[in-house]
């Protein structure tokens, strides 16, 4: 026999919607141990709130947390703004593991934003196999203060199909794109909302034995709404193999919007067995580019 301690948050709460009764528990229980241990939330079902259904108003620490199975949206009778609203937290680490929010039938009524961000400064929400069903999936982003790599809202398997996974970060969106293509789809589509920050693609490493170089190739599309700089193709600093500082530019786009180029640039010679990266920047307002067909060769 297997026994699970768990929690309640708080008392348990039934409500009536028109015929149907629902009983909301919200039920949490710890894994892990020490320094390692984490909160996992089961089987919340949170929907008629006025603003929002869950909010992290506090500037507290609040990572890691896992929540399975959530379900969140408005009434029919009574909507709700924000499935989660993140408006002041110093660092939030969020896994939801099966989430619907917006989801149709029954009492529920969409939501305008599924996530909505107004204010972090470290954030981090991954979302696995989840629907996103409201006006606006994810508003706010670019409100997280730390812009790294490691921050924004990750959904994979959106909207619970294959392949589809998107990122939304402090500097654009990043998703698979079926539609706009080099050889077979997917491609990678990057949305940059900035004119000053650079959004990074997806990068593509590779080893370099000591002594050599390395040449990477990649075919870049630029929307013809595009209005940023040339995107580039970039190689990423690495000291032990002799590219210290800063990242260099091997390649920068030139042909017109509307079109696909193939951008290639060489490394520089390896100071020892290492690994070389290389990753595709854009920035601007209005448009996209899609990145597509890496590939990479030696002498």
């Amino acid at each position: 026999m297997f026994i699970e301690l768990i929690r309640l948050g708080k008392d348990a709460e039934l409500k009536q919607a028109g015929q149907t009764e629902i009983l909301s528990l919200y039920a949490a229980y710890d894994v892990g141990f020490g320094d390692k241990k984490k909160a996992q939330w089961i089987g919340l079902t949170m929907f008629g709130n006025t603003t929002s259904n869950l909010t992290f108003s506090s500037a507290n620490t609040i990572f890691p947390m896992t929540i399975i199975d959530l379900i969140s949206a408005g009434d029919t009778t009574f909507s709700t703004t924000n499935g989660i609203l993140i408006s002041a937290v110093n660092t939030l680490g969020l896994t939801l593991e099966n989430p619907q929010f917006s989801p149709s039938g029954s009492v529920y009524a969409a939501h305008t934003n599924d996530i909505s961000i107004t204010a972090g400064a470290w954030v981090r929400l991954v979302a696995n196999n989840g629907l996103m069903g409201g006006t606006n999936q994810v508003v706010g982003a670019a409100s997280i203060m730390s812009n790294g790599g490691q921050n924004g809202v990750f959904a994979t398997r959106l909207g619970q199909t294959d392949g589809a996974n998107k990122s939304w970060l402090p500097r654009g969106t990043i998703e698979a794109d079926a539609t706009t293509y080099h050889t077979a789809a997917p491609s990678q589509k990057m949305t940059p909302i900035s004119a000053t920050r650079k959004l990074l693609s997806g990068v593509m490493s590779s080893v370099c034995a000591d002594g050599t170089t390395l040449t990477f190739s990649v075919w870049v599309y630029k929307d013809a709404a595009y209005n940023g700089n040339q995107p580039r193709l970039m190689l990423q600093a690495n000291a032990a193999m002799g590219t210290s500082g800063v990242d260099v530019a091997l390649d920068t786009m030139t042909v017109a919007v509307g079109n696909w180029e193939q951008l290639t640039g060489t490394t520089n010679t390896a100071l020892d067995n290492g690994v070389f990266t290389a990753y595709v920047d854009c920035d601007g307002t209005a448009g996209y580019i899609n990145v597509d067909d890496w590939s990479v060769t030696s002498p």
